[in-house]
């Protein structure tokens, strides 16, 4: 098959976030058997190596990214209401009247996009696949220039079960407000746009069933989140360094809620016994301002780093404390491929078939989620063993050479069901 993979963020392996990772993988297992094109974007700031796809994609186009408009607090309005009574003005302005903020943000794009599209001939692909729910809406403009092609939506994330949990754990009357109507715009907006896609994917059986509840009629598969399990190899053994903890993310607000949340109710509790821990804080989320001034002597905020394996290594336990957020969590997988004890939230570890005490400990209170760290500090032979069993269930599972199977058999479904309209 010849397929156009669109994508708002370039795909790329093991980059900051998982969204980049899952896209990349995906197109590196269907190039064996498929052609790939892709549709991208530059984001300003962003490295992009293009000869990363060589021998992947057969082509990469690119459509031009348009940042966001200076908006200035000064005009005669803004001084007339006041600054603080201006911003509230724009709040109100976006709640009422816009799309949701994640999609709202990809709006400006749109132009150029549609004009990289035109230049494409659609005619040559057997199929098209979207990424993410923020720019799903973008099918219907491909619909208009060819009603005939299958089309695939890949949803990491249900966004509108992101929203519910913001609105769930927002403090605050004003940003209850702001959560709540989010939450309600993104049920309508994903509502509308998942009836344009032939099938849409979800990477959990959960994200799956909470799309059925807003679209009922919706024809979804699941395709999970991998991992390369040769990449991520096993180095199950007991030289770590001794009570020490690790968080690997990028500058998300999910992962910047959970440091937060660990680093106030559960890590006190862990210091109080283990005066010496130490905790790492890798990826791109140590750019963020809350993050950094987490820092001292027991937190190690890096920053981006090379290669995040070194740092999974290196700790006794990996921890994923979310509370927001949706899909599955790329990290889980690769600390699991690594042969690594893992403690995470329920929310931390929704949508993989992990199974609390033998893979994986899970724990959603402050004072279970530290008692599981101490357990593990305390017994090296039960960190193996968790790691074994981790190791085997994501080669099992979710390694991507598995996935990409299972892609290709829901895309030779999708052909079947059009060439069954068709006739």
């Amino acid at each position: 098959m010849r397929v156009l993979f669109i994508t708002d963020v370039f795909p790329c392996f093991h980059a900051p976030g998982g969204s980049p990772t899952r896209v990349y993988c995906l197109i590196r297992e269907l190039s064996k058997r498929h052609q790939i094109i892709l549709l991208s974007t530059r984001w300003p700031g962003v490295e992009i190596n293009s000869s990363s796809l060589d021998g992947i994609c057969k082509k990469v186009h690119f459509y031009q990214f348009c940042p966001k408009p200076v908006v200035k607090n000064n005009g005669l309005f803004a001084r007339i209401v006041g600054r603080k009574n201006w911003e509230r003005v724009r709040e109100m302005r976006h709640l009422l009247f816009e799309y949701p903020q994640t999609v709202q943000g990809t709006l400006r794009h749109f132009a150029s996009f549609r004009e990289k599209l035109l230049e494409l001939d659609l005619e040559q692909f057997d199929l098209v696949q979207v990424e993410v729910s923020n720019i799903a809406y973008r099918g219907a403009e491909i619909k208009k220039i060819n009603p005939k092609i299958p089309m695939v939506l890949d949803l990491h994330d249900v966004d509108s079960l992101i929203e519910y949990r913001k609105f769930r754990h927002a403090i605050g009357f004003r940003w209850r407000i702001y959560t709540y109507f989010e939450w309600k715009k993104m049920v309508r907006y994903e509502r509308h746009v998942l009836r344009i896609f032939d099938r849409c994917l979800t990477v959990s059986e959960e994200d799956r069933n909470v799309l059925l509840s807003i679209a009922p009629s919706t024809r979804a598969s699941v395709i999970p989140n991998g991992v390369d399990s040769e990449f991520f190899k096993d180095i199950i053994s007991c030289h770590w360094e001794p009570f020490s903890l690790v968080f690997v993310g990028s500058d998300w607000p999910p992962n910047i809620d959970a440091m937060l949340f660990f680093h106030k109710d559960i890590f006190p509790l862990i210091k109080q016994r283990i005066p010496n821990v130490k905790f790492y804080i890798v990826g791109g989320i140590g750019q963020n301002e809350k993050v950094k001034r987490l820092s001292d002597e027991n937190t190690i905020v890096t920053g981006f780093v090379d290669d995040v394996r070194r740092w999974v290594k290196k700790a006794t336990v990996s921890i994923v404390p979310m509370r927001l957020g949706g899909g599955t969590k790329v990290k889980i997988l690769e600390a699991l491929s690594m042969g690594k004890a893992v403690v995470s939230t329920p929310t931390g570890c929704e949508g993989i078939q992990v199974t609390h005490g033998k893979d994986i400990f899970i724990a959603d209170r402050p004072q279970d989620f530290a008692h599981a760290i101490l357990r593990l500090f305390s017994d090296r032979n039960l960190c193996i063993s968790l790691g074994e069993n981790g190791r085997e269930l994501v080669k099992k599972k979710y390694d991507w050479s598995v996935i990409g199977q299972q892609l290709e058999e829901v895309y030779q479904e999708v052909a079947g069901e059009r060439r069954t309209l068709a006739s």
